[in-house]
């Protein structure tokens, strides 16, 4: 399992559903109709969808000013649905109403099984409780790097030669 904690973003910052392949983990919001539950851990983290194949990236934070245009600061909160289905949403860093609301559910949701839907009118999320006596989250013994390390499996980008990298300046 490759080491991700060179990749963990340092909290300096004022500031999309993809699978994840050959692994457990799923990287993306949540869908609307899925109760779900976070820990309260969360790893910054700097990340590239590559939009032709729906793929999320991880970029190591010392290409931060290379990739500035393509990258996205995200908190990866990690979850699981009631249905035992395990993942990692990135949340945007960018302070504005919709990631306000996303980050205020995802702590909620270290306490009580929740969904999240987007209300466009209001332009946030809006989060709904369990009515049920669900029980507390299966979670497994790994740290919050190893979920990571598992989601973003064959998706670390460590130089600026790497295949979508090149793509995208026009290179390969």
């Amino acid at each position: 399992m490759s080491d991700v904690s060179a990749y963990r973003l340092e909290r300096t910052s004022t500031a999309n559903n993809d699978t994840a392949g050959v692994t457990d983990y799923y990287v993306g919001r949540p869908n609307n109709q899925e109760f779900f539950r976070t820990t309260d851990e969360f790893f910054p983290a700097l990340t590239l969808r590559h939009e032709s194949t729906g793929q999320t990236y991880l970029i190591n934070p010392e290409l931060r000013r290379e990739l500035e245009e393509e990258g996205k600061e995200v908190q990866l909160v990690p979850y699981q649905t009631k249905e035992g289905k395990k993942g990692l949403w990135p949340i945007s860093t960018f302070d504005c109403s919709w990631t306000r609301s996303a980050l205020e559910h995802a702590e909620r949701a270290t306490r009580e099984w929740i969904r999240v839907k987007s209300c466009r009118e209001e332009e946030r999320y809006t989060a709904r409780s369990a009515i049920g006596n669900l029980p507390e989250p299966n979670w497994t013994d790994m740290a919050v790097e190893e979920i990571v390390a598992k989601a973003f499996a064959g998706r670390l980008i460590d130089s600026m030669d790497h295949p979508i990298i090149r793509q995208l300046r026009g290179e390969a």
